[in-house]
Parts: C-alpha cells; structure tokens; sequence
C-alpha cells in the first residue's frame, strides 16, 4: 500500500484503489486514486534509471497505446505543432505575450520534456532565446543534432540554470515526472516575476472515470499521475503561481486516418462538445508568477 501523504496535495489521505495494469514489460502496477486532491498515481513508482528503460527508441517509432507513430515523420510534427498552436491561442498567450513585450525584451524559453525540440524551435522562430530540457537522449539528440536547438539532456531537477525565464511550457510531460511538488518548487525559482508557465497534461475527471481500465491515457507506468483540475491549480497556487488561462480538451476518440465518415464525424461533435462544457481528458493551464516562495 502507498504511504499515507499524497505526493500531489501533501497531505494526509486515504487512497482508494481503482484497478491494476500491466506494462508493456508485463509488471503489474496498480492505480489509487486520493480522496482529498481527486489526483490519481501509479503505485509501486519505479525509479528514474527503471523509467529510462521504457523509453527506448520503440517509444518514438512505433506507434502503440505507450508511444508514439515515427515522431520524426513531418506527419507527426505538424500534429504535434497544429496542437500546441491551437491550444496556445486558446489560453490567449498571443494576448499575454503582446502585453508582456511592452515592457520586457528579449525574451527567453524553456520547453521541459521537450522531446525532439518542435516547440523549441517554434519559439526560436519567434525570436526568443529558446532553451529546452529532455530525459530522453534517443530523441533529444535529433533536436540537438538535426535542428540545431539548445536542448539539455538530462533530468530538469537535476539541472542548474543561471538564469530565469520568461516562458516556460511543459506539453505532455508533467504526468511522466515522479515528484510534481519539487517540478512546481523549481519552476517558482527559475520564472521570472509575470512570466508565464503553462502546463499539458492528462486529467483524470469524468471520461477517465467512463472508460475505466481502458481510458488511453493510463499508460503504465510511463504515466506516473493523473491529475485532476483542482489538484494541478492548487499545486500552482501553492509555489506562487496564478491561473492566467485554463482549456480542456479531447473527447477520447483517437485520430484514425482511415477511419470511415461516420468515425470521423462522431469525433468532430464529441470533441466540440467536451471543450464547450469543460470535460475534455487532456488539461491546459496556463499561470503566471505571483511571487517567490521557499516552500
């Protein structure tokens, strides 16, 4: 059984088991569920080194329910880029940059888990000083190497910054990182006063709940916690941080190319539907630094 203090809200909790799951390895891991927080993690948590194992470069190339379809294929990066241009317009970040920039130059960035370095290089574009950190030397190196982008391999809490930033994003990686408290600690030292953060991850809220043991985001144990809303903004507020913007989205219907009409419509409509009422499995929330706290 887990230890009594939520890793997520700190605080002490009974947890309520949901069901078990296997890895692709075939360990069986079991998910709990906190009844303070509504936050869910994956239990027992395996160690940083065991972790690594998992994302190998099958993670990247092959697509199955744990990875993706050939990431270095210009199919995949114009998804990845067409999802982090939409869901930056829809927590109006083009609005805080335009105001920001009245008073603060030469901005920089940093991407967290930044994978091949898409967003990097995206913001290098827009003329920042574009930074980005990545566990993963597999899929690091081609950003580094290929695109030419200043991507740092190695843990983000294990790097030292001698500087801070003005943006920093963190697409899809928050629910991999074993300790979401020190995450929210080191992103109150190293973001500047009103800079923004923002943050993608999977929620666990209703449709997660609708689909039980076959919800796709419950990918073991590559995802280490899925977060509910008030678990992931409480967390914010706690280091400092307040919410700027916040969007969900998806429905749960996975992208098919060669899907037939009837598939494709139905997505359309449930899609729409879950962004308009707020229920979507995948969250963006956007925050900006109130002040710096040692907690």
């Amino acid at each position: 059984m887990p230890s009594t203090i939520c890793k997520v809200c700190q605080c002490i909790s009974d947890f309520k088991f949901l069901f078990n799951k296997k890895s692709k390895f075939k360990e069986i891991f079991s998910i709990y569920k906190c009844t303070n927080c509504g936050s869910c993690f994956v239990y027992p948590q395996p160690d940083t080194s065991t972790l690594q194992s998992y994302y190998d470069k099958e993670y990247f190339l092959q697509r199955t329910e744990r990875g993706y379809d050939n990431y270095f294929s210009n199919t995949v990066k114009e998804e990845v880029e067409r999802i982090f241009r939409l869901n930056l317009k829809d927590i109006s970040f083009y609005c805080w940059e335009k105001d920001y920039l009245r008073n603060n130059k030469n901005l920089n960035s940093l991407d967290i888990g930044c994978a091949a370095g898409y967003f990097v290089a995206y913001m290098k574009e827009r003329g920042y000083d574009a930074h980005g950190v990545e566990i993963s030397e597999d899929i690091a190196k081609y950003g580094r190497e290929k695109l030419k982008l200043n991507i740092k391999i190695t843990d983000f809490l294990n790097l030292e910054f001698d500087t801070k930033f003005d943006l920093i994003t963190s697409w899809a990686s928050l629910e991999h990182m074993p300790d979401p408290v020190s995450f929210f600690r080191r992103i109150n030292s190293i973001l500047k006063p009103g800079g923004l953060l923002i943050i993608s991850t999977c929620c666990y809220g209703n449709l997660a709940r609708l689909y039980g043991l076959n919800w796709r985001y419950l990918n073991v144990p590559e995802h280490l916690f899925f977060f509910s809303k008030k678990s992931l903004i409480n967390l914010g507020e706690k280091f400092g941080l307040k919410v700027w913007k916040k969007i969900s989205y998806g429905s749960g219907f996975t992208t098919k190319p060669q899907a037939g009409f009837f598939y494709k419509f139905t997505k359309i409509c449930a899609d729409k539907l879950v962004k308009i009422m707020s229920e979507g499995d995948m969250i963006v929330i956007s925050f900006t630094k109130k002040f710096f706290t040692q907690m």
